[in-house]
């Protein structure tokens, strides 16, 4: 069923495929957990998966929201491992253990919501701040230069077009050893969304 439902999203009228499918969550967020249900819709998705791309129906496979049990489990049982593996990153989600995880597995680690917002301000952050103010930049090009060094792809958004442009201009300065380690240790485990470690 997964796989003719992918089937049925990604060449509707006989297209070429797409260049990336993810499975979004690890399973359901009912109140109750089933962890077997999970696990089987987990491998049976992932297996959906595996045939899009040896069928060249898809370029890139990967998991969204996975913590490290979820993708250790992944990695024990799958063919193919995930090209990518997106998650929430920012200076007080860092998630270094899952991180390492990915990288050691050759997997690309991608960033959501990397500048946080909400009850998490990281704009206003004064180790941020500072560091951005030593290089000249804005604090959302520290942060974002921060991702690079490490590694993680950061998925930008902005309803300003000017902004956004300003926010993809990180190539131009290095950060320090030294401010590097600053913001890693902002890292607290805080969540701007649902956190899938409840997920079983």
């Amino acid at each position: 069923a997964s796989v003719a439902a992918s089937n049925a999203r990604l060449s509707p009228s006989g297209g070429s495929g797409a260049d990336m499918v993810l499975i979004h969550f690890p399973g359901t967020i009912d109140s109750v957990q089933s962890p077997a249900k999970n696990k089987k819709l987990r491998q049976e998705s992932w297996k959906a998966l595996e045939k899009l791309k040896k069928d060249g129906k898809v370029r890139a496979i990967g998991v969204s929201n996975y913590v490290r049990r979820h993708l250790k489990e992944l990695l024990a049982s799958c063919v193919v491992k995930p090209d990518i593996v997106e998650m929430e990153i920012h200076p007080f989600m860092q998630q270094p253990e899952l991180v390492a995880m990915c990288q050691d597995n050759g997997i690309q680690v991608v960033g959501f919501s990397p500048l946080a917002h909400g009850d998490l301000p990281v704009l206003k952050n004064k180790v941020l701040s500072d560091i951005a103010q030593s290089y000249d930049k804005t604090v959302p090009q520290v942060v974002l230069r921060w991702m690079a060094q490490e590694g993680i792809v950061p998925i930008v958004k902005s309803a300003s077009a000017a902004r956004l442009a300003q926010n993809r201009e990180i190539d131009d300065f290095e950060l320090s050893a030294t401010d590097m380690k600053m913001i890693r240790t902002l890292d607290a485990g805080k969540r701007v969304g649902f956190d899938p470690g409840l997920i079983a």
